[in-house]
């Protein structure tokens, strides 16, 4: 590959592809690789989290036969809308320019419009949380995360320029989708010097923190014609001018490389520092046709000056950042080498309850070793501190494990192991939300230490087939004089939950297996819609449709179907209604005959006894009598009761052969027999005829109600209704005295020729 040799750039300087490719390269029919070839790695512990927003995500695959050979990678997915967003290197995971480093990534542009993103490396004072200030939905989408506003403006107390919002002593590849150029000026980065605009996808480096490398005022005449102007403000100094950006070793990747990028493949950026010869290099490469750009070296002495590598002990943050306006498609990365080493010596280690370890080959191979759902599964950590230059006290060990697969709660503690002795079992605090969970680890950890973390964690009921689980962890260790962090991490242990249905089963309760039950039911009770019967279920197939059938003496009763839920380790209800003409006086033996219709030969049967009986009892009367309210001069002679205080009367016969052997008599009780002494209680029918009504303590009672002074309602009713004017009247001989008088007399009513009614 033909490489050169540059000077610092001048402004818009442009490459096109590498000289050896061929007209090859612009076919429709050419794109770069469908999927991830052999060479993806995980990156947990790369990264800090996001800033910004929800534009960054990282997610871990497991061995696939069909991406990267079947090793485990992690895929970065840059995207979002109107929204400006980061991601920067840990702390620890530095770039560390006193040495040699490369970096290789794979590149998927997408298919859906999206502004871009940049490779960027840092040294702004914000650290992990760099990112531009110039967030105005209107103009800054273009700046994509790391460049500042699209303009300068003064206000009363200060004057800004496009570099004052970006990041600082920063140096960018963009990667640049959306042209930004005439048609949607002022927001016009993407200008040249000659007042045309350049094609997007496109790629260029730029040090977006520097106003006079990397920004150029620019205005547009009368006649639309946009170029290049001396000075940031125009007039008197107060109106600020629109800004383009200097595109350095500008790139059309259609161009270098083929037809359109954006056809959701995948390629390959490479960059790279050699130390000994101070080269940053970096290309953009279709892995399919091997056609790449020219390879880009960065002058030294400008990425360093820049960087402020001598202020910095030659490290630098490195990472991402993107911003999108209404565009909204995403843009996915998968690092192939990573520039920092990743290689800890931390292992994590899965086993089952037999003991088997479960850590899947790199192929997805060995599925012969499983756990099942609902099984208590054992994790360990183990870690050999091998370089730290410090001891570490405060130490915190992080996991991660989906929650859709393991009930994290079931955890209970983390025993931790130094050198071999427990120091401790520790509670964790776990966010269901990201699938982790973390363990502050207290005491001291140095170097040679080797330290050793177990737990056991549940496997989820509801897992409805099988799947891979992925057991991730991390150790981070401070340096409490200097705050920062090392992250210890390791390859994530991939293994394989089997799904193994359970059985198929029935049952009247739901704390435990009953297959018998007896219920009696008075046959007054029965109502018209059947008589309720519940079951209990819960296993079997998921979705699979369930029948049921229920027999009395062999004749079928009821017969009908129900369709298992999704879930179906959760227990199940369902309710009978059992024709009320099938139950008769007497036991009625019912079978109840319950199998998943793909599989009729299990077969589960249930049996219940409904006795259906036949009572006579006096169901309802009076709560209360009431005479409230009452004149002086109306409380001589006979009181209706207050108005609405009706009586109401009901004697439930529901005797197989109803005979009309009852009736309902009333006495009348006192507490004390000399309040109300001259008052006594009257009967008075529908008809006005009135009688007395004796006193318990007499040994008589008046009989008020049988079958014939009654009203026969739904077979099995027998009801009487007396208005405020009738039934128990108030009859006093004198005129009441002023006063309350609760609960002093009391009626009692009386069903005869029965057991004494509840």
């Amino acid at each position: 590959m033909e490489t050169q040799k540059l000077q610092p750039a001048d402004d818009n300087e442009k490459i096109e592809g590498n000289s050896d490719a061929t007209s090859e390269r612009i076919s429709d029919t050419t794109k770069g690789l469908s999927s991830i070839p052999e060479g993806g790695i995980t990156i947990n512990g790369l990264f800090d989290n996001p800033i910004g927003g929800t534009g960054f995500t990282i997610k871990n695959y497991p061995p696939s036969t069909s991406s990267n050979n079947g090793f485990p990678y992690s895929e970065v997915t840059i995207g979002g809308k109107d929204n400006w967003v980061a991601m920067w290197s840990l702390e620890n995971n530095k770039l560390d320019f006193s040495k040699s480093f490369k970096g290789r990534m794979f590149v998927n542009f997408g298919s859906i419009q999206s502004d871009g993103f940049t490779f960027t490396i840092h040294n702004d004072p914000k650290k992990t949380q760099a990112l531009t200030t110039s967030q105005d939905k209107k103009s800054d989408g273009q700046n994509l995360g790391v460049y500042g506003s699209n303009g300068s403006s003064k206000s009363l107390f200060n004057t800004y320029y496009p570099n004052t919002g970006a990041i600082k002593n920063s140096f960018s590849v963009e990667f640049d989708l959306y042209t930004n150029g005439i048609a949607r000026y002022p927001n016009a980065y993407d200008i040249s010097e000659y007042g045309y605009e350049f094609d997007a996808p496109h790629m260029a480096y730029t040090f977006p923190g520097n106003l006079d490398l990397t920004y150029q005022a620019i205005d547009k005449s009368v006649l639309g014609n946009i170029s290049d102007v001396d000075g940031w403000f125009s007039g008197l100094g107060m109106v600020g001018r629109t800004a383009r950006v200097k595109h350095r070793m500008l790139s059309d990747l259609n161009i270098a490389l083929k037809k359109n990028v954006r056809d959701n493949t995948w390629y390959e950026f490479n960059f790279s520092f050699d130390f000994d010869k101070k080269e940053f290099a970096y290309f953009l490469r279709d892995p399919n046709t091997d056609i790449s750009t020219s390879p880009v070296l960065v002058p030294w002495n400008l990425l360093s000056s820049e960087l402020k590598l001598s202020a910095t002990n030659t490290t630098a943050y490195w990472g991402f950042t993107a911003a999108n306006g209404a565009s909204s498609g995403n843009v996915k990365v998968v690092f192939a080498d990573a520039p920092v080493p990743l290689s800890y010596d931390l292992k994590n280690e899965v086993t089952n309850k037999k003991g088997e370890e479960l850590a899947l080959e790199n192929n997805g191979g060995n599925t012969s070793v499983y756990a099942t759902k609902g099984e208590q599964v054992s994790f360990k950590t183990t870690a050999t501190i091998q370089d730290l230059a410090y001891t570490s006290t405060t130490n915190i060990y992080q996991v991660g494990l989906s929650a859709a697969q393991f009930d994290l709660t079931s955890i209970g503690t983390v025993q931790g192991k130094i050198n071999g002795q427990v120091v401790g079992s520790y509670t964790p605090s776990i966010d269901t939300t990201t699938n982790k969970f973390y363990i502050t680890i207290p005491g001291t950890i140095k170097k040679g230490d080797a330290v050793e973390l177990a737990f056991s964690a549940k496997s989820n009921l509801t897992l409805k087939a099988d799947e891979i689980a992925t057991f991730s962890s991390s150790l981070y260790l401070t340096n409490t004089s200097t705050g920062n962090q090392d992250f210890l991490s390791s390859m994530p242990v991939h293994f394989l939950l089997k799904y193994v249905s359970d059985p198929f089963n029935v049952s009247w309760t739901s704390d435990s297996l009953t297959t018998t039950i007896t219920k009696e039911i008075d046959q007054g009770a029965l109502k018209e819609t059947g008589y309720p019967l519940t079951f209990y279920y819960s296993g079997g197939t998921a979705a699979s449709t369930i029948n049921y059938k229920v027999l009395k003496n062999g004749e079928l009763v009821l017969d009908d179907t129900i369709l298992n839920d999704s879930n179906t380790t959760t227990q199940k209800s369902k309710e009978l209604l059992i024709p009320k003409g099938a139950l008769t006086y007497g036991e009625n033996l019912l079978d109840i005959v319950i199998y998943e219709e793909a599989n009729a030969a299990n077969v589960n049967q249930l049996s219940a006894t409904i006795k259906v009986t036949g009572v006579l009892q006096l169901t309802k009367v009076p709560s209360i009598l009431s005479w409230t309210n009452l004149k002086i001069g109306e409380t001589k002679g006979v009181v209706a009761r207050d108005a609405g205080n009706a009586i109401d009367l009901t004697v439930s016969d529901s005797r197989q052969n109803q005979m009309n052997d009852w009736y309902v008599s009333i006495s009348t009780t006192a507490k004390d027999s000399s309040v109300l002494s001259d008052s006594s209680f009257l009967w008075q029918t529908k008809e006005g005829e009135r009688q007395p009504i004796p006193d318990k303590q007499s040994g008589n009672t008046l009989n008020i109600m049988d079958p014939t002074k009654a009203s026969l309602k739904d077979t099995y009713y027998y009801q009487l209704h007396l208005e405020n004017t009738a039934g128990v009247l108030l009859n006093n001989k004198k005129y009441l005295a002023i006063g309350t008088y609760n609960n002093d007399r009391a009626i009692q009513w009386t069903l005869n020729q029965v057991y004494t009614p509840k």
